[in-house]
């Protein structure tokens, strides 16, 4: 596999985890005050810890994110974007999500010395896994339509792309300008 190649398909991986990140940051606010709203949040919890809980969720959002793309760079390599049904993606992405992040933080949490969390309370954050589906849908669909507005756009460059190798093959030949300049 080419450097180029390579460099690509990692700047992809590190662009989606991005997203999935500022998704999860962005869908964790009101969710807390969704949560707050039917009671299910006390009401002593202060906004600004729902701020914070933003953030955490934003950082394993994207942990979350890049690890999702490896997972898809591999299970889907080869394949089209519009080849890929964008809702049984999410369907798959949530319930990646919803596998990998308890692993994921009870892993981080015996690491850091503190041993394991009760399973009960890791497990608890089942929201993980409509946020993986939210953001795993949500990023593929972004991604055909940004994929089908450069073909539309390839499309209306067809001439200017022929255009464009003439002059390049002109320039690369000069006497080409001229017929029957050649002996």
């Amino acid at each position: 596999m080419a450097v180029e190649k390579k460099f690509r398909l990692l700047r992809g991986a590190v662009r989606n985890a991005f997203v999935w990140g500022i998704c999860w940051a962005g869908l964790t606010f009101p969710t807390f005050a969704i949560l707050r709203l039917f009671g299910v949040v006390n009401d002593t919890v202060p906004w600004t810890d729902a701020l914070l809980v933003a953030a955490r969720f934003g950082i394993v959002g994207t942990i979350a994110g890049g690890a999702f793309s490896v997972v898809v760079s591999i299970v889907y390599h080869g394949h089209r974007l519009s080849d890929i049904n964008w809702l049984r993606f999410g369907i798959a992405g949530g319930v990646a999500t919803a596998l990998f992040v308890p692993v994921f933080l009870q892993t981080m949490n015996f690491l850091s010395g503190d041993g394991l969390v009760a399973w009960r309370l890791v497990l608890g954050d089942s929201v993980t896994g409509v946020f993986g589906t939210l953001a795993a849908a949500g990023s593929l669909k972004l991604a055909q339509m940004s994929d089908k507005k450069a073909l539309e756009n390839a499309d209306e460059l067809a001439p200017l792309v022929g255009l464009e190798r003439l002059i390049a093959r002109n320039l690369s030949d000069p006497c080409s300008y001229f017929p029957g300049s050649r002996n």
